[in-house]
């Protein structure tokens, strides 16, 4: 039987019916179904209930309770009049009450303590005298026998009964103390009680008879969170990839989650069913070297406030700056460029400024005035050896992890078994072991399923920008793992490289994974002094450049490398470039960008060079590499 109701309702219904008997029910949580927001927590109660109309009332839920939300399910005979919520202002007072019996007692055994502890050490005095006066001959020599033993039974009867007492009253003592803290621990547990509002659902029945009867009441409470995290470790480049699917748990809902059953759904039923609507457009100055636009409006801010925002950071030059920085100001969220110099941010809404920073370059705040942000930053001026990169981190459960696999791999542990299950819209985990999660406490981290994917493993490289080799997986069918957008942690070769962010919103077929730098592959990307030379050809200019690109492989395995750089293109009519590269080179068109795609075998080595010429305008000031 279950019973959707509208809160107007039943406070209308509710105050006609004050004087119908009511009756507490003892209800107990035993399951937690945890959305990407929001929680629908499920009470059970087995109670008897008596003839004639009846209010059942649901004491201390959380306050973060959403009346609309209540469902409730029913075994019996009986109708249902009416289902609703309130603030539960009576346990509040039940709770003063407790804590006032609570504090008499605290001070009644501060009392009894001190009395104890006094008997204590009155008898710690008693033993000194008794020690200070153990020599019964003194400096007689004619003590009577019968003096001396009753004096020695009088010392052994007290010292005996002195040290018993000592020991029923250190007894007490220890016990007083765990009442005492026990009293202190429920005491603090009311204080923060009394410090958030409860709230108690009431339903209204009309029962023909006494009955049995079995009540499920579940309702939605906002306050609570899980979002996704991956481990991705490879150990060999010719072995599938390990993915290791987590769920980082949250919650704050104000109700303790004591061994429910816990399942995690990838739903979010407080986003919004409504469509979006547009915001004012408005313009600003912009800044130099900052293109803003809205590239895809409906994108810019979701339902849940939390806006997509990407772009491009270069450098002065226009070449991509990989590798840069794009933190959302006040908060950890953010992310590094890519190998093209793109990223893309989720930005909070009440957040309103991105910081760009890159080594060596002039960082840039921007306000968020868009879905795309383009920035080239400036050459700082500072020569690389004289920068100082300093670093902060974020203590947290995967932070600690992430220090763990540093030192070394832990003795492995079996993972608690979870079930998925696949549902029209959604995927859910189901936790076999019962959970406890007390609302306020730290990022519950559990696993949820390991994966060894098939992958191929590729380097890339930007020598004109970064001379060393990238790492990177594809993957083919991701979409069956059932992933969401999360932080990444990634491992390779037993190493810690660091953290990423897993974004699958501009995810194409292929799923392309950056593992970090490998040392292992020696890169050099050299001028070649024979082509730098200039010349005069009427009133043009003619300037040559060559440059000549190596390759090493060191490592045990043949590898696939693929080095990107790039030739001059005209701006302009009057600048005329002509170009040499090898026929093996692959070129993307009108872009001066190419490639170059190598296998090499271990200890393999292989050279590629190439050439432009720039004709132009003896008068024309062109800035050539």
């Amino acid at each position: 039987m279950r019973f959707l109701f509208s809160a107007i309702l039943f406070t209308m219904l509710y105050s006609v019916c004050l004087a119908t008997d009511s009756l507490e029910i003892n209800s107990q949580l035993t399951e937690v179904t945890v959305f990407r927001s929001g929680a629908q927590l499920l009470r059970k109660a087995d109670v008897q209930l008596p003839s004639g109309r009846q209010i059942l009332v649901f004491p201390g839920l959380s306050q973060k309770l959403d009346p609309q939300s209540i469902q409730l399910k029913a075994t019996g005979d009986f109708t249902i009049l009416s289902v609703g919520a309130q603030i539960d202002y009576e346990t509040q007072v039940v709770f003063e009450s407790e804590a006032a019996g609570l504090r008499d007692r605290q001070d009644s055994l501060f009392f009894q303590k001190e009395e104890l502890e006094l008997a204590l050490q009155l008898g710690r005095e008693e033993l000194e005298i008794l020690d200070q006066n153990r020599n019964f001959r003194g400096s007689e020599s004619n003590l009577d026998p019968a003096v001396l033993r009753a004096n020695t039974a009088y010392h052994r009867e007290r010292l005996q009964s002195i040290r018993q007492e000592a020991l029923t009253i250190n007894r007490r003592l220890r016990n007083m103390e765990e009442e005492l803290s026990r009293i202190a621990n429920r005491l603090r547990q009311i204080d923060a009680t009394e410090k958030k509002e409860t709230k108690r659902v009431i339903v209204k029945i009309d029962n023909p008879r006494q009955q049995q009867a079995e009540l499920e009441l579940s309702y939605l409470a906002t306050g609570a969170v899980w979002n996704p995290s991956y481990d991705l470790r490879v150990a060999q480049i010719d072995e599938p990839l390990t993915l290791i699917y987590r769920a980082e748990i949250g919650q704050q809902t104000g109700e303790d989650w004591e061994d429910v059953k816990l399942t995690l759904s990838t739903g979010n039923p407080t986003r919004s069913a409504v469509a979006p609507e547009l915001a004012p457009w408005r313009l600003f100055r912009s800044q130099p070297g900052v293109t803003i636009r809205n590239a895809r409006k409906l994108d810019f801010l979701s339902a849940d406030g939390i806006r997509l925002v990407e772009g491009r950071v270069t450098g002065e030059n226009g070449e991509p700056l990989i590798g840069a920085s794009v933190l959302v100001e006040g908060t950890s969220t953010g992310a590094v460029t890519d190998v093209d110099g793109n990223y893309t941010v989720y930005v909070p809404s009440e957040s309103s400024n991105l910081v760009f920073s890159y080594t060596g370059f002039q960082s840039t705040r921007i306000p968020v005035n868009g879905s795309q942000i383009d920035v080239r930053l400036n050459d700082s001026g500072v020569l690389m050896e004289e920068v100082v990169v300093m670093g902060s981190s974020r203590r947290s459960r995967r932070s600690a992890r992430n220090q763990e696999a540093e030192a070394g791999p832990p003795p492995a542990a079996d993972p608690v078994r979870v079930e998925s299950r696949r549902q029209a819209t959604t995927v859910v985990f189901e936790v076999e072991l019962p959970y406890s999660i007390p609302s306020g406490s730290e990022t519950e981290t559990v696993e949820l399923v390991r994966h060894e994917v098939p992958a191929t493993y590729s380097y890339v490289s930007v020598p004109k920008i970064d001379p060393r080799a990238y790492l990177q997986a594809s993957i083919t069918n991701w979409e069956k793992y059932d992933l969401l957008s999360g932080e990444t942690q990634l491992f390779f070769e037993g190493t810690y490289l660091g953290s990423a962010y897993l974004d699958l919103n501009n995810m194409t077929d292929t799923m392309n994974l950056s593992l970090g730098v490998d040392e292992s592959i020696i890169i050099e990307r050299n001028r070649q002094e024979d082509f730098r030379r200039g010349q005069f050809m009427g009133s043009k200019k003619i300037a040559s450049r060559g440059w000549a690109i190596s390759v090493r492989n060191t490592k045990s395995r043949t590898i696939k490398l693929r080095l990107i750089d790039q030739v001059p293109i005209s701006g302009d009519a009057q600048i005329d470039i002509k170009t040499e590269l090898p026929d093996f080179i692959q070129q993307r068109e009108n872009s001066g960008i190419f490639e170059w795609s190598v296998d090499l075998l271990p200890g393999q080595e292989e050279q590629m060079s190439f050439i432009y010429e720039v004709r132009y305008p003896s008068d024309m000031r062109v800035v050539l590499e």
